[in-house]
């Protein structure tokens, strides 16, 4: 497993159901062991994303620039250390992951 997770470069993606789950499960739990600890190791940065099914609409003026403006309906979220490549600016980045169920996170911890 170890081997997958260097060929990925440490990069895991977790998707986070709604019951909030997943963290209880052993082989996720060495995936982010691996892409936040084993990957110092071996000199790589590693890149951890949450996505979740979430029904919303994502609408984005742009920040003042036309040609960036978002208004669409999505079925998904995820939340992407560094921003996901379609956000343009960390300002869409923290729009976009606004949307993210907050209540998923905590039952994932057992804090809700």
């Amino acid at each position: 497993f170890k081997k997958a997770m260097e060929v990925a470069c440490f990069r895991t993606i977790s998707i986070l159901d709604s019951e909030g789950i997943v963290f209880s499960r052993l082989w996720c739990m060495y995936e982010l062991y691996a892409t936040l600890i084993l990957r110092k190791n071996e000199s790589v940065s590693g890149l951890w994303a949450v996505y979740t099914s979430h029904q919303h609409k994502f609408t984005w003026d742009g920040d003042g620039d036309v040609y960036s403006r978002v208004d669409r309906d999505c079925v998904a979220v995820g939340i992407i250390q560094g921003g996901a490549p379609c956000d343009i600016y960390s300002k869409r980045t923290r729009a976009r992951e606004s949307f993210f169920p907050l209540e998923r996170i905590l039952k994932s911890q057992n804090i809700a």
